[in-house]
Order: C-alpha cells, then sequence, then structure tokens
C-alpha cells in the first residue's frame, strides 16, 4: 500500500538487518523517510 523501500519498513518495525555495517549506514540515511512512514502509520490508525 506504500512506496517506503523494504529497509526503512525491516527498521521501523526493528528487525535486525543480518550485515550490521548496512544496518548502521541506513539508521542515518533512512531516519527522515522512517519519520515520514510513522507519520503516515499514525495517520492511517486514527483515521479509522
Amino acid at each position: 500500500m506504500t512506496d517506503y523501500p523494504r529497509e526503512v519498513c525491516e527498521h521501523v518495525l526493528a528487525h535486525k538487518l543480518p550485515d550490521e555495517v548496512e544496518a548502521a549506514y541506513l539508521r542515518g540515511a533512512y531516519l527522515e523517510k522512517r519519520k515520514g512512514l510513522m507519520a503516515d502509520w499514525a495517520q492511517y490508525v486514527y483515521q479509522k
């Protein structure tokens, strides 16, 4: 239902990525996208 990258979703769900270097990079790289995903989720949940 969204166009968020899988990596962003995995971080939001607190799933551990197997590669620690990739996880460290994505933590910072996707911060703004993670914020957007969570804001979209909150809007979705509270509209019901």
